[in-house]
């Protein structure tokens, strides 16, 4: 086997609009031709190809390349170059999209994302797939595939921290967070710390489970990963279900009273530090994430 490449495929905002990313990824993995324009990507003969997508600076998927081929093509109104042919199913969204500074740990000659296809030098090309791979979405199960990186850690708890099925891991976050939240609001809803939740097998404490109030498929529109701590709130299943599947009406109170806290949990850390990165979100660009009008 020859040895296998990296590149970074840079993708626009129309282009994402016009596709619906979750959407594109089943035409695309059924052999449909992702057009591209100037030179595409270099690849070298015999290698084994896998293109890293890119947007927003975050990488949100990667697949198996099968082929390129040069052909100047009209599309819309528009010059294409050629074309490339991706692997049957092997295109696979991330739960948890990768930015800066996650890449240049694994990438040693990556500086930065720019709109030019770039071409990436893992330290371990092994270490490099497991990375992805760990942070695949599980398209198998159509409900959360549709959701598209659904912020949701459900079935989590301080001892099972990765929410699998059939051993694969589905969603990955920083386990050392989810148990510090858990812990520190002793295993109670933070909604409502009156709730009440059964007690878990594995850790014998009540169930609870782990929530990102600003949800993870908002990552790519902010600079910073929303995996952070003051972003993490313990829910009991129900408040937590009601966020995701209830009613406008009842989701709405809920995500209210939580973005009062996060506030808080904010201002708490600008008063110690000065230089905070903050996350500027209003209310209701909150519940605009949660389509709650």
């Amino acid at each position: 086997m020859g040895k296998t490449e990296f590149q970074l495929l840079p993708l626009n905002e129309n282009e994402l609009s016009d596709i619906k990313f979750y959407n594109k990824i089943k035409v695309y993995n059924n052999g449909k031709k992702w057009l591209y324009k100037k030179k595409g990507p270099t690849i070298t003969n015999g290698s084994e190809k896998y293109i890293l997508f890119q947007y927003h600076s975050h990488v949100i998927a990667f697949g198996k390349l099968k082929s390129k081929v040069k052909e100047k093509i009209e599309y819309n109104g528009e010059n294409y170059y050629g074309y490339l042919i991706f692997e049957n199913n092997s295109i696979k969204q991330l739960s948890d999209p990768v930015e800066k500074n996650a890449l240049k740990k694994q990438i040693k000659n990556f500086k930065n994302f720019n709109q030019t296809f770039q071409k990436l030098k893992p330290k371990s090309n092994k270490k490099f797939l497991e990375f992805l791979k760990i942070r695949e979405i599980d398209e198998t199960d159509t409900e959360f595939f549709k959701d598209a990186i659904q912020d949701a850690l459900a079935s989590q708890d301080a001892s099972n921290p990765e929410y699998t099925k059939n051993n694969s891991i589905r969603l990955k976050t920083d386990v050392n967070l989810v148990i510090k939240r858990m812990k520190e609001s002793n295993f109670c809803c933070e909604y409502d710390n009156n709730h009440k939740s059964f007690v878990s097998k594995k850790t014998q404490k009540r169930y609870t489970e782990v929530h990102h109030l600003i949800p993870r498929n908002q990552s790519i529109n902010f600079k910073k990963s929303v995996d952070f701590y003051e972003n993490l709130f313990c829910l009991c299943p129900i408040c937590h279900l009601i966020i995701h599947k209830g009613k406008d009406k009842e989701a709405r109170k809920i995500i209210e009273k939580l973005y009062k806290n996060f506030l808080k949990r904010i201002n708490d850390i600008k008063k110690i530090k000065k230089d905070y990165e903050v996350f500027e979100i209003s209310v209701n660009e909150m519940l605009k994430m949660y389509k709650i009008t």
